[in-house]
């Protein structure tokens, strides 16, 4: 009977310049994987969500709950995640891992492949919308692939805001931050920035076109289903290139 990996021994294999360079591999190599669209089961407000995929000579699928009023109805954490991997040669199950962890870098990741290849070199304001639990990994990802002196930071919950920034003052990978700001307002978090990273489960855009300067780098993270949006619709006119 296999038993749970927990995080507590999954992190000590994680490295975030290792898994951007890893997720740099799987994006450059297409033909060696297959992944399909997630599988969605609907329960309103909360939802289910199935993620198989190969790649190389992996497979496997990953389990995962969103239930957004968890915290409030005390519960904890509104997000968790289970990832099972198969022997590829017989099917049979090999390891069953929480996903929490291994999914944080893992989406953190991406977005530190997008900054390294589309934000300017010279990027050094980064702005974060959104203080939960995945957005230290984000910081990680795009401190791990840009100079960033100055980190700007915005929640609806002020204090979700401070206690990050608060963990930012001591974390290694935040060394070469002289600067963290938590923001009273949206717009002066965007303002001014050069990459904007957004985490937030919003369905009705409040980020606006006519706060955004020449040159800033967006990652969109928290629009990832139907009816999610953090940004109005004008934006997609004036970006460059929108991938």
């Amino acid at each position: 009977m296999l038993t749970q990996i927990p995080n507590e021994a999954i992190v000590k294999h994680l490295s975030m310049p290792k898994v951007v360079d890893l997720m740099e591999h799987v994006f450059a190599n297409p033909d060696l994987g297959g992944m399909p669209p997630k599988i969605y089961l609907e329960m309103p407000p909360n939802d289910y969500r199935a993620m198989p995929a190969r790649f190389d000579d992996a497979v496997g699928i990953k389990w995962a709950s969103i239930y957004p009023n968890n915290r409030a109805n005390g519960h904890g954490d509104s997000v968790s995640a289970t990832i099972m991997l198969n022997d590829i040669e017989n099917g049979y199950p090999i390891a069953v891992m929480d996903g929490m962890l291994i999914t944080s870098y893992r989406t953190a990741a991406v977005t530190g492949l997008a900054t390294k290849y589309l934000s300017r070199k010279d990027s050094a304001t980064a702005a974060f919308i959104g203080c939960g639990f995945q957005t230290e990994f984000q910081i990680e990802a795009v401190l791990s692939v840009r100079d960033i002196k100055h980190i700007k930071l915005f929640d609806l919950d002020p204090e979700r805001a401070f206690s990050l920034s608060q963990k930012l003052a001591s974390a290694p990978y935040a060394n070469r931050v002289t600067r963290c700001t938590v923001c009273d307002s949206l717009e002066e978090c965007v303002r001014d920035s050069d990459i904007l990273t957004t985490l937030t489960p919003s369905r009705a855009p409040f980020v606006m076109a006519d706060w955004l300067e020449a040159g800033i780098h967006i990652n969109g993270i928290g629009a990832d289903a139907e009816g999610k949006q953090e940004f109005e619709n004008e934006i997609v006119n004036s970006c460059s290139r929108f991938i």
